[in-house]
Order: structure tokens, then C-alpha cells, then sequence
């Protein structure tokens, strides 16, 4: 049997006040508001909104985002706090999940005794949206640090890019 994306009551919102999750407090509802609080779930979801046709919109931590009023049809995906927000340092390489918040990745490189990435204090927000919008300054930008993206296709498969990929 096909799930439906309102099989996922527990992380389901209908109709949920977009101006909740953003830092302006603006924007209207999103027709479904889903907050996945695993890898699994996450994919499920995605799944299940790929064959019910539903429009994605995958939302961080709202920073730098405006909504329009009307709101959002389609699936809002909350990816912040728990999940995809593992940061790892192994010698001089960092690895974070996209959910992380920027200012978290920045804190664990520096407890870790590295350098680098002190044009990017200050700016809010997930380390994901930093990449996709590369985030920075005068001094420097995100790009200037990422080697490498593990992403999600639009089929559901796992893929990394790299280089001129990003």
C-alpha cells in the first residue's frame, strides 16, 4: 500500500504558520509542515512526496528567508536541530551534517585548535544554507572551505560533488 504524507501524523503539521521558523517572523502557512527526526524518516518522506507529486521546499533554520503571505503548497521539511546535525573533527578536516548550525561548526573547529574560518562568524544560519548561498564576506567564503557535499538526488539517491560540482 502507498503511505500518504499524511501518514506522518507524529512530525505532521497542517497549515503551519511559516512566520514560526524564519528569523523575520513573516511568512504564511506551508500546506504541510514536516519535522523528520531521523535519516529514515527523512528519506521516507521525500519518498512518499515524490509519488503523491508534492512540490519539496527544505527548510533550515529560516534565516535569510522570506515567505510570501499566501504561504507555501507542498511539503515544508524542517532539517535543523537533531537531525543531519553531527559535526566531526578529524585533524584538520570538518565534517557536518547539513542541519548544523553554522555558529555550532564554526565552535567545534575552533575547540579543536583550527583556524580558517573566522570570516564566517556572525552569519546565521544552517551550514547547508551557508553552502548553497556560499556564505561570506570580504575576507572569504564558504566555498573557499568545502571540498566536498554529500546530497540527495531528485531520484532519492546518494551523491557527492565535488569541485566545480558545488
Amino acid at each position: 500500500m502507498t503511505k500518504s504524507i499524511v501518514d506522518f501524523k507524529e512530525i505532521l503539521l497542517l497549515e503551519e504558520p511559516l512566520s514560526r521558523h524564519t528569523w523575520l517572523r513573516l511568512g504564511g502557512p506551508a500546506q504541510y509542515f514536516l519535522s523528520p527526526r531521523t535519516e529514515h524518516e527523512l528519506l521516507s518522506v521525500i519518498q512518499t512526496c515524490r509519488q503523491q507529486e508534492l512540490p519539496i521546499y527544505i527548510l533550515g533554520a529560516g534565516s535569510n528567508l522570506l515567505v510570501r503571505e499566501e504561504g507555501v503548497r507542498g511539503a515544508v521539511i524542517r532539517v535543523v536541530e537533531t537531525l543531519l546535525s553531527d559535526v566531526q573533527v578529524d585533524g584538520t578536516s570538518v565534517t557536518a551534517g547539513g542541519g548544523a548550525l553554522l555558529s555550532n561548526v564554526i565552535s567545534e573547529v575552533v575547540r579543536a585548535g583550527l583556524g580558517g574560518v573566522e570570516h564566517l562568524v556572525g552569519i546565521p544560519g544552517t551550514i547547508a544554507g551557508a553552502v548553497v548561498g556560499n556564505s561570506g564576506g570580504r575576507a572569504g567564503d564558504i566555498g573557499q572551505l568545502v571540498t566536498s557535499v554529500e546530497v540527495l538526488t531528485q531520484d532519492g539517491e546518494r551523491a557527492v560533488r565535488t569541485g566545480d560540482e558545488l
